[in-house]
């Protein structure tokens, strides 16, 4: 993971983004998929560029 982000965002824009709940955001943070970063008490930024890297392209065989 990135040790300088690039560009934070609240764990609502990242969850929309991966189609995902925000509480699942948090729960990645906790797990140490994602790198949190709190603002304050209750709110919590992600970086970015990780979650553009759980953004994997696949191809479908058919």
């Amino acid at each position: 993971m990135s040790t300088t982000p690039t560009k934070l965002i609240s764990a609502a824009e990242a969850a929309k983004m991966l189609t995902v709940h925000p509480i699942t955001i948090g729960r990645w943070v906790q797990s140490g998929k994602l790198t949190g970063y709190r603002i304050s008490e209750r709110v919590l930024r992600v970086d970015l560029a990780e979650i553009e890297a759980l953004l994997v392209p696949t191809q479908v065989k058919s």
